[in-house]
């Protein structure tokens, strides 16, 4: 918290809303559109999809004895080297993430302990 109000102080009372909004903007997009921004449009369905209760995946890595451990987030890496938030996690009916990076050949999100 004190980085943000550090952020407010030196460059205006916005700057943190600035920088909440890149965060959630790569959180939902990833890495996938390198200097590219999604049209605001695309953008916008993309947030309310993401907002979907109902339509959530939960993950969590559970270890050899049954207990939740961790949950995953969008920086939560999978072992073909990419994030979670770089596999197709609208997929959440067929609960397999693919990797939506160009040439990966994962088909589903396997966490890194």
């Amino acid at each position: 918290m004190a980085d943000v109000i550090s952020i407010g102080r030196s460059h205006g009372p916005s700057a943190g809303n600035h920088v909440d909004a890149y965060m959630e903007y790569r959180n939902l997009v990833g890495d996938l559109h390198g200097e590219r921004m999604l049209p605001e449009a695309e953008y916008e369905k993309l947030r309310k999809r993401a907002a979907d209760g109902s339509k959530r995946l939960y993950v969590n890595y559970r270890n050899s004895m049954g207990l939740d451990c961790r949950a995953v987030g969008p920086a939560s890496k999978c072992f073909c080297g990419h994030r979670y938030r770089e596999h197709d996690w609208l997929q959440y009916d067929t609960k397999r993430l693919s990797c939506k990076m160009r040439g990966c050949p994962c088909a589903c999100f396997n966490l890194i302990p």
